[in-house]
């Protein structure tokens, strides 16, 4: 049986959880080997074999060797740690020796040779409904229940230096709804957190576990806060339920984004691929957010997303674990094209349209049919003033078709000038089509 060796902290070994559960429905049962501080979490999940390691998460070189002599097959997913030695030591037997990824939670699933992460679920199947009962605030005589706000802003590993005017915000801004500071909560088991999760609004979590649990529960919409020190590398990243997205150093400058959001989807019911598989086919838009610029567009793209189809996917600073910052020293902060229809992807279905667009890209009436019917990839021209220009403002591909070809596509940032102009190649060679001339615009531009 295989074992993989990831000692804690909780929220590592949630990240790792879902290859678990994958591997169970194969048949194939694994086991993890935790510290005992941390062990109790896998009392949630009878898929999986708990090996309870006596000892700190920092003697990992100890924790190897147990597990060896238990199992022959090892696997070291434990990428974080408070010695630096911990990386050090999981990439001792591993090429390349260092990380290659854009997370630490895409580096573990690497590591274990597995590239669904994000595509397969969290999930705790044994549960006890008493104990979750007991957090979950009950609906007054005179009315209906408030709308709860779950609020996790501690951590022990990624310590969020904004949480008392964080707290601040969301008191003065929602002074109706029931805010809970999970940090009051003392539950006898972490998971037991589950029952508030579902019955929740909106949960707002800095980079901790609570925020890793909240993937448990894929229908709760969630403001995820996450690390930026000692680089993006080390913050968690984006997961399609997250309806803000945002790193540490931004905060103060983007909270008013924030409470918007909240406001916006304090109602809301979020769709992930397993919940709803065989479904209609949806087109999943996404688009650079990281410049403000060309917001109005969002008013003509009004009419398709009425239709139900759509699934808008706002591609937030700092949604990667990289930009041309990161990787290339400059100041502009640009997100890689592969990066956004990474994302875009863990939002769809095989069969499911990836329609990239920009912020200002203008639709020209409801274009929905238009992608529908497509039979191959498309693209579409920018158009002013009825003249077609060479600028090319939207591309139209399903899932399918991206995962078979973006081998074949260079690692541009969004501000290449070439970006656009090598994936409409891309889709041409692979017997693309334009779509009609006038389907999408730019006004005055």
């Amino acid at each position: 049986m295989r074992t993989y060796v990831q000692l804690g902290r909780l929220g590592d070994i949630l990240g790792i959880l879902p290859m678990a559960w994958e591997q169970a429905q194969t048949g194939k049962r694994c086991g993890i080997m935790v510290a005992k501080e941390f062990a109790d979490v896998l009392d949630g999940c009878d898929y999986v074999d708990k090996v309870v390691f006596d000892g700190p998460i920092g003697e990992l070189s100890e924790a190897i060797k147990k597990a060896q002599a238990l199992s022959d097959d090892v696997i070291v997913t434990q990428v974080l740690g408070p010695e630096d030695k911990a990386g050090e030591t999981t990439y001792a037997k591993v090429e390349p020796h260092h990380a290659i990824t854009d997370s630490f939670c895409r580096e573990a699933w690497r590591l274990a040779g597995h590239r669904g992460f994000g595509t397969v679920p969290l999930v705790f199947n044994v549960r006890e409904s008493d104990r979750e009962k007991e957090w979950i605030p009950k609906a007054g005589k005179r009315g209906p229940r408030k709308k709860i706000l779950l609020v996790s802003a501690s951590g022990k590993t990624s310590p969020f230096p904004h949480g008392d005017l964080l707290k601040e915000l969301l008191r003065l801004k929602f002074p109706t709804w029931t805010i809970i500071d999970l940090a009051e909560i003392r539950a006898q088991k972490f998971y037991d957190l589950l029952g508030l999760y579902e019955a929740a609004n909106v949960l707002v979590a800095t980079d901790s576990a609570p925020l890793h649990l909240a993937y448990a529960v894929p229908t709760l919409p969630v403001v995820a806060l996450t690390n930026d020190k000692p680089s993006l590398w080390h913050g968690s990243p984006w997961r399609p339920q997250h309806i803000f997205h945002c790193r540490y150093r931004m905060f103060v400058e983007r909270s008013v984004e924030m409470l918007r959001a909240i406001e916006l989807n304090g109602q809301r019911h979020l769709k992930t691929p397993w919940l709803n598989p065989g479904g209609s086919i949806q087109i999943v838009q996404a688009w650079n957010g990281c410049k403000k610029e060309g917001r109005a567009a969002n008013e003509t793209w009004a009419n398709s997303h009425a239709s139900g189809r759509w699934v808008p996917m706002l591609f937030e600073p700092g949604a990667a674990g990289r930009n041309s910052t990161s990787v290339f020293g400059d100041d502009k902060h640009l997100p890689f094209v592969k990066d956004i229809i990474r994302n875009a992807c863990m939002m769809a279905g095989p069969n499911d349209w990836i329609c990239l667009t920009s912020a200002a890209t203008c639709f020209n009436g409801d274009i929905t049919a238009a992608i529908l019917d497509l039979k191959v990839p498309g693209y579409a021209h920018r158009t002013v003033d009825g003249k077609q220009l060479a600028m090319i403002d939207l591309f139209a591909f399903t899932k399918a078709w991206w995962l078979d070809h973006k081998k074949d596509y260079p690692d541009f940032t969004i501000g290449d000038n070439n970006w656009n102009r090598v994936l409409m190649e891309l889709v041409k060679r692979t017997g693309g089509q334009e779509l009609p001339l006038g389907t999408v615009y730019r006004e005055g531009k």
